[in-house]
């Protein structure tokens, strides 16, 4: 039986969790022996264990974090051979191989997904890590690109061999694409983190362009309480307040997703690879969205969403108005997105290039 482990030591939830939550969620079901070990934080510990994940808890505090060390060195002894450590921080990565010395475990496989666009650390600690994980794992080529701007492979010590990127993926029972609501307003809809870099601020300044159009736009999410109320404010004082919908929390985005008309997307950070983006492309919707990280990968501009550059409030809001106002582009779009999703980013074809990581 293969075995998988996953160390987990966010806080929060988010596109990195819901990513390792997918993982486990398939190889399990494909028989897999699963684990994931937390910091014990109820938020990520509550998603994992609706889906009956074994859950394993150490403090993964850092790289001088030696009780983590003991209790993952201890648990590594009596692991099978071939057992397979996934990580998703270079903190995390440290402490497994550190485990894995200490239990003289050299058969243990760990691998290490790079989530987002950041250079390689050039202090020898992070090198050290580098060059004895078995396989790394970038989510993007872009943010392969950018983890090897600071060194070389050679330098790092990291073959090509080693070296993989794979698109992220969603886990699901995807449905058959749903035509767009034919009654009611034209609904764009933002979801994810509420925090400064995802672009909600210059979304909302873009909804003036909406003004006078039949639209409505839900905000799907949740984040620090003072940065919601300086949104809220910031709405209030643009005279768009009533055109915005907050949703809060919902349980699961692709309840939502069908119900609405296109997805806006206006991150401002560089995105190693933005999972909402291919939330919407898979149930055929189009979508407007920043074009300043992995996007253009997936995504093509005016064939499948409307690109602008990253905080350009009037670009966010041309786009916008041509979205909302056109039915057909909307129809169009939504189609090409479709396709991509299923043809080049489907669930099956992650899962397989996974496995040829994993070795199982």
């Amino acid at each position: 039986m293969n075995r998988l482990i996953h160390i987990i030591s966010s806080k929060t939830w988010g596109g990195k969790e819901r990513y390792v939550l997918d993982i486990c969620r398939c190889f399990r079901q494909e028989g897999a022996s699963v684990s994931v070990y937390t910091r014990d934080a109820k938020v990520i510990d509550n998603e994992f264990s609706a889906y009956g994940i074994d859950l394993r808890h150490a403090p993964l505090e850092g790289a001088y974090d030696v009780v983590s060390v003991g209790i993952l060195a201890r648990d590594l002894r009596r692991e099978p051979a071939g057992t397979v450590v996934h990580v998703h921080r270079l903190r995390d990565a440290f402490l497994v191989l550190m485990a894995k010395m200490l239990s003289r475990r050299r058969d243990i496989r760990v691998v290490f997904t790079h989530h987002t666009s950041k250079a390689a650390r050039r202090q020898w600690l992070a090198q050290w890590v580098y060059r004895r994980v078995d396989a790394h794992i970038f989510v993007s080529d872009i943010a392969r690109r950018t983890f090897f701007s600071t060194i070389e492979p050679s330098e790092a010590k990291v073959g090509e061999e080693r070296v993989s990127v794979i698109h992220n993926s969603i886990y699901f029972d995807q449905p058959s694409r749903r035509e767009e609501p034919q009654s009611g307003p034209v609904v764009a809809m933002f979801h994810g983190r509420l925090s400064p870099e995802k672009g909600v601020e210059v979304l909302i300044d873009a909804l003036e362009s909406l003004k006078g159009m039949r639209t409505r736009l839900w905000i799907v999410g949740t984040g620090d309480p003072d940065y919601v109320d300086v949104l809220k404010r910031r709405a209030l004082s643009r005279g768009v307040y009533e055109m915005i919908d907050w949703k809060g929390h919902v349980k699961d985005v692709h309840e939502l997703i069908p119900l609405c008309h296109f997805g806006v997307l206006p991150s401002m950070w560089e995105e190693g690879f933005g999972l909402a983006n291919i939330e919407y492309m898979s149930h055929g919707r189009p979508q407007v969205c920043s074009s300043n990280g992995a996007q253009p990968e997936y995504l093509d501009n005016e064939v499948d969403a409307l690109m602008v550059s990253a905080g350009d409030a009037e670009a966010l809001g041309e786009a916008l108005v041509r979205l909302a106002g056109d039915k057909e582009m909307r129809q169009t779009m939504g189609e090409h997105a479709h396709q991509r999703f299923s043809e080049a980013l489907s669930w099956d074809r992650f899962a397989k290039r996974l496995r040829e990581v994993y070795r199982f």
